[in-house]
């Protein structure tokens, strides 16, 4: 009982600096998370709207030592 299968590996580094480099995306990635109203209502769109990558980033500042 033995399968043969073809593991395909890209380099993380390059296919992120690759994304990034790439023009048509320039204006479509967030950086820095958000929170987006509508009225009183939360909206979320994409990962950086999302409350974890808020708290990474905001939750830090806000937090008492």
């Amino acid at each position: 009982m033995t399968t043969d299968y073809q593991l395909w590996f890209r380099d993380p580094r390059k296919v992120i600096h690759n994304i990034l480099a790439n023009p048509d995306l320039a204006d479509g990635v967030d950086y820095i998370p958000y929170r987006e109203f509508e009225d009183t209502k939360r909206r979320y769109g994409d990962f950086m709207s999302g409350d974890w990558a808020w708290e990474q980033c905001v939750g830090v500042l806000t937090r008492q030592r």
